[in-house]
């Protein structure tokens, strides 16, 4: 059974948090962030104002390190979204 989108994203917000708490991610939460971004990218049902967010993020994710208030402001954005 596939999961949902509010899933999804409730596992994005997650996995975004706990940067933000913890200032990186392992390699496990890097690959399953970057498993997320690309199932969520690929859903035909995602709001056009998360898929921008899904953008920056997935941009982002590609990097070493993503700065913890850019993050915040991505789940503050997803909050008020979902």
């Amino acid at each position: 059974m596939p999961i949902s989108i509010q899933h999804k994203l409730g596992l994005l917000q997650d996995l975004l948090q706990n940067h933000v708490s913890e200032k990186f991610l392992t390699t496990n939460e890097s690959e399953q962030l970057k498993q997320i971004l690309t199932a969520l990218a690929q859903d035909p049902a995602l709001d056009p104002a998360l898929a921008s967010t899904i953008d920056e993020i997935s941009s982002a994710s590609h990097t070493e390190t993503m700065d913890s208030e850019v993050v915040q402001q991505w789940l503050n954005t997803m909050s008020s979204l979902t």
